[in-house]
């Protein structure tokens, strides 16, 4: 008996490559990779095939190949068919396990509500999965749902193998769309705490306490930066403008000076790039203005 299945989708010739950071657990496509390589979906569909003919009916391994390929199909947001093949994979006998997958689709095609429903289906038989747990804070992200994506992002985390700067940052926001400051620094301090010193992490963090006021804090932040970073002109301008607003002008003057003596540092070619130019000349506006306030 052949069975006809659903078209052919355009192949990736290196197979199902997920795009997101936080993708991919498993097991499921790892056993199918393992058994049957990445292959392209016609040879999918004859490898099915024969086993059908051989067997009388889909068996698991036939469904991890299913499942393959309809990963492939959601790479080139071919979702309908995607969805097919999904409900084909669980009949086949992984069940519940492919809701990971289909909450990753919904979540790709905008709808977050569906990708919240099928990743705590995934979670109810699979408790404290670190994706899952992620996937469904995104979901909850796209929804709207703050303060229940903080909730899921931070119990992802707690054990995820491979956490980025980005969780952290994502968290981040989430917490000050909840209207938690601190929360939200918090997060990107333990994002740096267990990556090492991220400078995303830390810029985002001296961002939000200058928008807040907290200029110390935001002083403190920059202190952070990994080694060598403090001296860079950039650096050193953001510090003194941080020093400057928070009282202490005498301090600023010497973060401007030292940004000025590593611009003058730099090659004539780097100092001929109009962002340095840009740099220069905020620098000499800086050290003028304070010049001028203090012969006043």
């Amino acid at each position: 008996m052949r069975v006809s299945l659903h078209r052919v989708a355009k192949t990736n010739p290196q197979g199902p490559v997920p795009n997101w950071s936080f993708a991919i657990p498993l097991l499921l496509l790892v056993a199918a990779g393992a058994a049957f390589g990445h292959a392209a979906p016609e040879v999918i569909n004859e490898q099915i095939n024969e086993e059908i003919e051989a067997a009388g009916g889909l068996s698991k391994a036939d469904g991890q190949l299913i499942l393959q390929r309809a990963e492939s199909y959601r790479q080139d947001a071919d979702y309908e068919a995607a969805l097919a093949d999904y409900a084909l994979a669980e009949d086949a006998g992984l069940g519940a396990d492919v809701a990971y997958y289909r909450a990753r689709m919904y979540l790709e095609a905008g709808e977050p509500e569906k990708a919240v429903s099928e990743a705590k289906r995934f979670l109810k038989y699979h408790p404290g999965n670190s994706y899952a747990q992620v996937t469904l804070a995104y979901a909850y992200a796209d929804s709207g749902d703050y303060p229940a994506a903080v909730e899921a992002m931070e119990q992802g985390l707690v054990k995820h193998p491979l956490p980025t700067a980005d969780h952290y940052l994502k968290l981040a926001d989430w917490n000050l769309e909840s209207g938690n400051t601190e929360q939200a620094i918090a997060a990107l301090n333990a994002g740096n705490k267990r990556l090492s010193p991220q400078v995303s992490l830390i810029s985002r963090a001296v961002d939000i306490l200058e928008q807040s006021g907290d200029y110390s804090g935001a002083i403190k932040q920059i202190n952070t930066l990994p080694s060598g970073l403090t001296t860079q002109p950039g650096w050193q301008l953001r510090l003194g403008d941080l020093q400057r607003k928070a009282g202490d002008s005498e301090a600023a003057l010497v973060s401007y000076r030292k940004a000025a003596a590593a611009l003058d540092a730099m090659s004539e070619l780097k100092r001929s790039q109009l962002a340095i130019i840009e740099l220069q000349q905020i620098v000499t506006i800086r050290l003028n203005e304070l010049d001028e306030s203090s012969s006043e």
